[in-house]
C-alpha cells in the first residue's frame, strides 16, 4: 500500500513538472490556444477585407484569401496577393472556406469559427466594423461583420 502511494505521488510530481515545462497540456489549454490563433487569423482577414474594399470603391465580387485553381475569375480577388493587405499578414494561413462578398463598398464576411472564437469577437475587430451578428443554421455557420441593423438581411449572401 505504501509503495502504491509513493508511486502515485511520484506520478503527480512528474505530471506537475511536465505541465510546468509545457510538455503536457490539458485539452482545454490547447482548445483555448487554437481559438486564440483562429481569432487572430479572423482579425487579419477582416482587416484585409476592410482595407481592400476601402481602396477599391465600387468593387463588387468575392474576396478570398488564396484562389483555388477553379476559382479564378474577374469577380474573385485573392487578398493574400493584394497591396492593401499588410505584408505581415500575407504569409498567414487562413481557412479556404472564409470569404467576403462585396457589393459596391458594402460587404459581408462569411467565416465558420468555433464557439470560443465567437465569445472573443467584437472587442478586437477593426474599429471600422461597426457591429457583429452571428448568423447561420445549426451551430454558427458564419459571422456577418456589418451594421447590426442590416446584417441579418445581408447574411443571405453567405449561404
Amino acid at each position: 500500500m505504501l509503495l502504491k502511494m509513493i508511486m502515485a505521488l511520484g506520478m503527480l510530481v512528474m505530471l506537475a513538472h511536465a505541465m510546468a515545462l509545457g510538455i503536457w497540456r490539458l485539452p482545454e489549454d490547447e482548445s483555448a490556444r487554437d481559438a486564440a490563433v483562429q481569432y487572430e487569423a479572423l482579425r487579419g482577414f477582416a482587416y484585409s477585407v476592410d482595407q481592400y474594399v476601402k481602396a477599391n470603391a465600387g468593387f463588387s465580387g468575392e474576396l478570398v484569401w488564396r484562389q483555388a485553381v477553379g476559382q479564378v475569375s474577374s469577380q474573385t480577388v485573392a487578398l493574400a496577393e493584394q497591396s492593401t493587405t499588410p505584408p505581415g499578414l500575407r504569409g498567414m494561413a487562413m481557412p479556404p472556406s472564409w470569404r467576403a462578398v462585396a457589393d459596391d463598398g458594402d460587404y459581408v464576411i462569411c467565416a465558420a469559427v468555433s464557439e470560443r472564437v465567437l465569445r472573443r469577437v467584437g472587442a478586437g475587430m477593426p474599429a471600422t466594423l461597426p457591429g457583429v451578428v452571428v448568423a447561420g443554421g445549426s451551430g454558427h455557420d458564419f459571422l456577418v461583420f456589418d451594421d447590426v441593423g442590416n446584417a441579418e438581411a445581408r447574411a443571405a449572401r453567405c449561404r
